[in-house]
């Protein structure tokens, strides 16, 4: 609907163009078509007024008819607007009945005889003064209609009265917005003193701001010079501390075996005074012969006595005693010089005189007395020697990485120095090294097995490169241990190593531990210890080839972190439940092999082929070339003997062999990559740096684990501190960070994947190795 000229229309009644009739037109005639538009004119709606009224021809006189018709017309037209609720007031004028009124006058015309054309032209001038153009119909049927002037002016009105009452809500508009403009300027007047002031301010800020940056040129020097010497304090801090902190948890351990060291000690010295005064007494016995001189002296005379007595015993002209045979000096001998009665010594045999009974008797008594001091000199070299491997055990076990080290370059020395190919200085180098390297190069599986041969080598020494347990200056004498023995106490000393870190708040190494655990089985027989750690050392370097074996040299030697040994466990026990999750039945205890080899594949997703490969041809090989697996077996640790088990073990043992190589590849590779990172003269580099360096290493790793490697190897406390120090641009010595990181377990992310099936109990969901503790390193 819209309005139009105060008149409701429908949209869809709205002309293409507005038609009106022009003024000159006639008013007589009916509705209307212009340019198909329909048109009500006000005959019309006399017409429809008149509907229902009294006809002409129901009356006989003229007057009566028109009398009894505007009667009607006008009652019938009352009773519409009553019953429509319109406005009747008496006196006001209404369009329909306006409209009958000259409809009915028209019908006069026609009967007023000669005043019908005066009255004609009357009507026509009535109508124009009355009737407007054509105003939209005010009902819904009609488009357009001839209204009357007064109907026209009682729009007007009512619309005057709204635009009247616009009008006053618009002037107390006006009036608000006139005190709304007026408190503005008072705003505006107001900010203008405001920016006034702030503007005094500002160059007084601008004048103290050039001050200031002034200062700050001159401070900025001191200022970098105070953070460096500050990072330089924190990273001797950071050492400072980690000494501290190992060195309080070693003093338990330290001050318990300094004790038990500490009472060797004073047994062996009690013991070395024993010998001590036994000496003495054997000095006093021989007269005085402890003496290096006066024993040449004595050996001299012994040998032309000795001469003297063979040539007088072979001459037939050898008188009796008391002849005129020439004696010894005695003074000159003195072999009795020491005071009998202070030291109760028995005196000296009486002789009857005779030169050769005498000489065969201070002979006699020499050599005995030659060979004591000879046994003392003996002994005392030993316990020296027990003293000072006794001494030796109280300094601290080498870098394990760095006798590894060591132990293959000399190694190395002792090869070329074998074959020809060193030069002089190495060859004269080579001679100086220990035998137990060439007993080391010699040893292999096959010759042991073959044979129970005894190995006699010199040890390493005492020196503090050297474990503890290896620490030994005699040479040793034993036959080596099988490769099932060597197994045997490899997996002991895990066992009890776990017990031992249990019951400390700092956990030892490997290397460590093993010299604890010997002087537990052995207390202060430092021969035993030394014994069985060589054959420990030996046997690990020719037994390298089983799992468990390598695993624990690599361990020992630091070439991976002890947590491998916790995490192949958890390997092996995320395989066989993954293995479970595939059965139908949980009592199941067989498995079809290719099933298992499926398994295989998607444990190991990021495995080289080549590898999974190997696993598989292990797996057949200990299974016989059966279709079905019974897959408990494949992780029972225990060696098969017979030939029916002799296979027993080898599909374990290649996992774990492949597992050692793989971390220890990853491992290596990491090093070599962050020693690319870019250092500085003493070697630090930024934490960014390195943080790049491990994302784009390892692109599967999180950058939570990122984090934490870096949290590792920076010795931080969480990985807030590590953004915190990474925004600074903190700088961290990258040999420290390497030697951090590798203390922890350090492999590649997603390294095994479980499936829906066997990681239906894992926290972890679907991937059991990718983001468990398995694989993120724990913090320093």
């Amino acid at each position: 609907m819209f309005k139009l000229d105060g008149m409701d229309v429908k949209e869809s009644a709205r002309p293409a163009s507005r038609a009106t009739k022009s003024r000159h037109k006639s008013y007589g005639s009916g509705g209307d078509e212009q340019d198909g538009v329909q048109v009500v004119n006000w005959d019309q709606q006399a017409i429809k007024s008149a509907e229902g009224l009294s006809k002409n021809k129901d009356f006989r006189s003229a007057a009566v008819y028109a009398e009894v018709k505007l009667a009607e017309a006008l009652n019938k037209r009352t009773l519409e607007k009553k019953l429509n609720g319109e406005d009747d007031t008496e006196g006001n004028p209404d369009m329909y009945r306006t409209a009958f009124c000259i409809h009915l006058l028209g019908e006069l015309v026609g009967l007023s005889g000669p005043f019908g054309k005066v009255l004609h032209t009357i009507r026509e001038e009535v109508c124009k003064a009355i009737y407007s153009e054509y105003y939209a119909a005010q009902k819904e049927d009609l488009i357009f209609e001839q209204q009357t002037f007064f109907s026209a002016l009682e729009h007007v009105e009512a619309e005057k009265e709204e635009l009247l009452g616009e009008k006053e809500q618009f002037r107390q508009i006006l009036e608000e917005r006139v005190e709304e403009i007026d408190k503005i300027h008072g705003n505006i007047k107001d900010l203008a003193k405001s920016l006034a002031q702030e503007r005094q301010e500002k160059q007084e800020l601008q004048e103290k701001l050039e001050k200031t940056e002034s200062e700050l040129k001159n401070r900025t020097g001191e200022f970098r010079l105070c953070v460096d010497d500050l990072k330089q304090a924190r990273q001797a801090l950071i050492r400072t501390s980690d000494d501290l902190k190992e060195l309080r948890s070693r003093n338990t351990e330290k001050s318990k075996q300094l004790q038990s060291l500490t009472q060797e000690v004073a047994a062996l010295r009690k013991e070395l005074d024993s010998v001590a005064r036994e000496k003495d007494q054997i000095q006093i016995a021989t007269a005085g012969s402890a003496s290096k001189k006066e024993l040449d002296m004595a050996k001299q005379t012994i040998e032309e006595l000795e001469a003297k007595v063979t040539k007088l015993s072979g001459a037939d002209s050898i008188q009796a005693a008391r002849s005129l045979t020439p004696r010894p000096d005695w003074n000159k001998l003195k072999p009795f010089q020491a005071d009998q009665e202070s030291q109760n010594v028995e005196p000296p045999p009486k002789t009857d005189g005779s030169t050769r009974s005498l000489a065969q008797e201070v002979v006699t008594r020499l050599k005995k007395s030659i060979g004591e001091l000879d046994l003392a000199q003996r002994d005392l070299k030993h316990l020296r020697q027990r003293n000072r491997n006794a001494l030796s055990l109280l300094n601290s076990d080498p870098d394990p990485s760095a006798f590894a080290a060591t132990v293959l370059e000399q190694m190395q020395l002792s090869s070329k120095a074998a074959e020809g190919k060193a030069s002089e200085e190495e060859k004269d180098a080579a001679q100086l090294l220990p035998s137990v390297l060439g007993a080391l190069s010699e040893l292999s599986q096959g010759s042991v097995t073959g044979s129970k041969k005894e190995h006699i080598f010199e040890p390493f020494g005492v020196d503090g490169n050297i474990p503890r347990f290896l620490r030994h200056t005699r040479k040793l004498t034993f036959t080596l241990p099988s490769k099932a023995e060597t197994r045997a106490l490899v997996s002991e000393i895990w066992s009890a190593k776990d017990e031992y870190d249990g019951l400390r708040t700092r956990s030892s190494t490997l290397m460590e531990y093993t010299f604890a655990h010997f002087l537990e089985r052995f207390g202060s027989n430092t021969d035993m210890i030394a014994e069985e750690g060589y054959k420990l050392f030996l046997s690990l370097h020719c037994y390298s080839s089983d799992g468990d074996v390598l695993m624990f040299k690599r361990v020992l030697y630091g070439e991976i972190s002890e947590e491998c040994h916790f995490d192949f466990e958890c390997l092996m026990a995320a395989l066989m439940q993954e293995i479970q999750g595939t059965l139908k039945d949980q009592d199941q205890a067989t498995i079809p092999k290719a099933d298992l080899h499926s398994v295989l594949g998607s444990f190991f997703p990021h495995m080289d082929k080549t590898a999974v490969g190997q696993m598989k041809e292990a797996l057949d090989l200990e299974q016989g070339g059966k279709d079905e697996v019974e897959y408990m077996l494949l992780f029972d640790a225990e060696e098969g003997d017979g030939e029916e088990d002799g296979n027993r073990g080898a599909f374990l043992d290649a996992v774990k062999r492949q597992y050692l190589q793989d971390v220890a590849s990853y491992s290596g590779r990491l090093k070599a990559e962050l020693a690319k990172v870019e250092q500085d003269d003493n070697g630090f580099a930024k934490l960014g740096d390195i943080k790049r360096i491990i994302s784009s290493f390892d692109e599967r790793k999180t950058l939570d684990d990122v984090y934490m490697y870096l949290a590792r190897g920076a010795h931080l406390n969480s990985v807030a501190d590590v953004k915190f120090y990474e925004d600074l641009g903190e700088e961290v010595e990258i040999s420290e960070f390497v030697r951090n990181l590798s203390s922890k377990l350090v492999r590649p992310s997603e390294y095994y994947v479980m499936g829906a099936g066997g990681g239906a109990g894992d926290d972890s969901g679907g991937s059991g190795g990718g983001g468990t503790f398995m694989t993120e390193p724990e913090l320093a």
